[in-house]
């Protein structure tokens, strides 16, 4: 069986699922690694927001030359794929904020939304903003946003699918699609996936952590998709609910790992994207990454204080803020050469401190 879209560890999800199902859902979910990948393993902003994950789904830029909401909204891009992330989210936060026509709202709404799922790891506010594309959409009008971004509105509805908090959400968002756009191969193939997971009784939760383990795998470089952001997103879902959810402490310890691990391999892309552009490295653009991540991690050791691995992601979170803040940058992280925890490479900090 293949075990790239089953359910890590402690859960069985989709374990007796054919090779059929499997097939069909790797369709929804792979990639041309090449085409969409930089050299970092990592996503190029513009696709991303342009809405490539489905190749019919590209976000045009209007062709009006020297407007200044397509200037500042290509100013914010240009920053974001220079690994000036934190510029770059609130330079568009600010056009999402100072264009409030219909059009410009919708459109700076979803590269919000894109830019939390794939690029910071924050699945709260990538459900806010693409709920907000679908909502003023269907004020503004559906066929008038499709007339300059053909199925950006569906493509909102699919991606707030993968970041649904429920069954009952997750169907209500394939319900909004299969309106849009009823011929999407994603509503032949994962929406029976997961009506199997719940006729097997399997908590939400336990899809939730298989939807992040399909973005990426840290043991496998050959099968690693590298879509780390939207993996932290899922986890970042997990934690912030995770009194709702109810999930097994153990899961809790998955997530946790997991979710600090990944904080750090998408700053460090970052970082490394930042000295690459030639540009002065300003930490702040991508420490807050990791930074956001620590109250999570000390959440978990208050109650589980004895999980060693844990403590050990702790200490190479603050090693690695340090680091890049030119504090410690001499450490060496305990981690890095062990099998399967290769979640930063010296190859890589070589690069960003040369």
């Amino acid at each position: 069986m293949n075990q790239r879209y089953s359910l890590q560890r402690s859960s069985t999800l989709f374990e007796n699922s054919s090779d059929d199902d499997l097939k069909a859902i790797s369709k929804i979910f792979a990639k041309k690694d090449k085409k969409y990948k930089s050299k970092n393993n990592t996503m190029n902003l513009k696709d991303i927001i342009r809405g490539l994950f489905k190749k019919d789904s590209v976000l045009t830029v209007p062709k009006t030359r020297g407007d200044k909401f397509e200037i500042d909204m290509e100013d914010a891009i240009s920053k974001l794929d220079a690994g000036r992330i934190k510029s770059g989210r609130d330079e568009m936060l600010i056009v999402f904020r100072d264009y409030p026509k219909p059009i410009c709202r919708v459109w700076s709404a979803y590269n919000l939304g894109s830019i939390y799922w794939a690029q910071i790891g924050d699945g709260d506010k990538a459900r806010e903003y693409y709920s907000l594309v679908v909502n003023e959409a269907e004020k503004y009008g559906i066929i008038e946003v499709d007339k300059m971004f053909p199925h950006m509105t569906a493509n909102a509805c699919e991606n707030m699918m993968h970041l649904s908090l429920s069954y009952e959400e997750f169907f209500y968002w394939v319900d909004k699609m299969q309106i849009l756009q009823p011929s999407d191969n994603v509503l032949h193939s994962l929406p029976p996936l997961i009506k199997e997971g719940q006729q097997k009784g399997l908590l939400w939760s336990e899809i939730l952590y298989s939807i992040a383990s399909w973005s990426y795998n840290r043991n496998d470089p050959g099968s690693d998709r590298g879509e780390y952001a939207r993996a932290v997103s899922t986890y970042h879902l997990m934690l912030v609910h995770r009194k709702n959810l109810r999930y097994s402490r153990e899961i809790w310890g998955h997530v946790i790992y997991e979710f600090g691990t990944l904080a750090m391999r998408i700053s460090n892309d970052a970082e490394i994207k930042m000295a690459n552009s030639h540009q002065p490295e300003i930490p702040d653009e991508f420490t807050f990454l990791v930074k956001d991540a620590v109250p999570f991690v000390e959440e978990y050791l208050l109650q589980n204080p004895s999980n060693i691995n844990v403590q050990k992601l702790l200490k190479n979170m603050n090693g690695f803020i340090n680091v890049s803040n030119n504090i410690e940058k001499s450490k060496i992280f305990e981690e890095l050469d062990v099998k399967g925890n290769e979640f930063l490479y010296r190859k890589d900090f070589k690069t960003a401190y040369k």
